[in-house]
């Protein structure tokens, strides 16, 4: 009769519909949920059942059934107050425990299974399985695993550490797994940091090489369109070598001065065009020469690069007044 009530309420809260409806929707776990909650009511009078909205770290809102209340601790003069919240998806997630603290009774520091926000990581519910895993084998796990390690800062509390007898295996099972729980999640921790560090590294390699990739791809086409020039420059040279060697006999009686001086504009743009044609046929002389060398390896890469860079720039200038001349008026190409 004592659990009359308590039965009740459940299963209108179940029924509920509209804004005071639930978050579970399947109907069988919904029966789950109702047999689980009243075996754990039989079996823990000093719990009672409630109904709330339970908030995740994500900030999402759930309706959800809570049973609250105290668990009794052996040799634990003050009882264990805590909120079993029955999950979303329950019976296949866990149930989420949380333990009530006090101004005095706060939870240990360094605890293995509860945070300092009351939050319990039993091992039982890191393996949790339906149907081999309940709330009645839930709570008296709880029991046995506070018995051995308290949760609260209370200098009254005996634990079972002082007592000479030897654990049980389960009791065993529930302080090695609250261990390695914790060296585990510490690893985790330094792990997920160290593969942050890790990611971040490689989106900066990543992008140097995008730009070592595209400074290639530009030496390589400048490279390309130098040796065609060099090729033309040729053309050229073997062109005025045919020339001279027809004509070198005739300048050599004509003048005595320097050959250079032979070739004379007719007019100031005549001089200019053959001044710049000059300076271009000179850099284009120069650049053939850095290709072999860095070719060779005598030149480092960033001085031919800087060194091209400023003779392309001075050729600009001179090809550009080049065409600035061929196209006036005055002489048409």
């Amino acid at each position: 009769m004592a659990a009359s009530p308590a039965k009740k309420f459940i299963d209108a809260a179940l029924r509920s519909t509209g804004p005071h409806a639930l978050s579970y929707v399947h109907h069988e776990h919904k029966r789950i949920i109702r047999d689980h909650l009243l075996s754990l009511l039989t079996d823990f009078p000093s719990l009672s059942p409630s109904t709330d909205h339970f908030f995740h770290n994500d900030g999402t809102s759930l309706h959800l059934l809570n049973v609250s209340g105290s668990l009794p601790v052996p040799a634990n003069p003050h009882p264990i107050h805590l909120t079993i919240w029955v999950h979303h998806y329950y019976p296949f997630s866990p149930p989420l425990v949380f333990l009530t603290t006090s101004p005095t009774h706060s939870i240990l520091r360094g605890h293995p299974f509860v945070d300092t926000s009351g939050a319990t990581i039993s091992p039982y519910l890191q393996t949790w399985r339906y149907p081999q895993s309940n709330l009645s084998d839930f709570a008296r796990n709880l029991i046995h695993i506070f018995a051995h390690h308290a949760p609260f800062s209370d200098s009254s509390f005996v634990s079972y550490h002082s007592r000479p007898s030897l654990p049980s295996k389960r009791e065993a099972v529930d302080r090695l797994v609250g261990v390695l729980h914790c060296d585990l999640t510490s690893l985790r921790t330094q792990v997920e940091s160290e593969t942050e560090d890790l990611l971040s590294v490689q989106v900066t390699l990543e992008k140097r090489t995008q730009i070592t990739s595209t400074m290639i791809k530009e030496l390589e086409e400048e490279r390309s369109s130098l040796k065609e020039r060099a090729k033309q420059v040729l053309e050229q040279v073997d062109v005025l070598q045919n020339w001279l060697k027809v004509n070198a006999c005739g300048l050599t009686s004509s003048f005595s001065q320097d050959v250079s001086e032979v070739f004379e504009a007719e007019d100031e743009k005549c001089r200019q065009i053959l001044e710049n044609v000059a300076a271009d046929g000179a850099i284009e002389d120069v650049i053939e020469v850095l290709d072999k060398e860095a070719e060779n390896g005598s030149l480092s890469c960033g001085a031919y690069i800087k060194k091209i860079r400023a003779l392309a720039r001075e050729q600009f200038f001179h090809r550009a007044m080049l065409v600035k001349l061929q196209n006036s008026s005055l002489y048409p190409p």
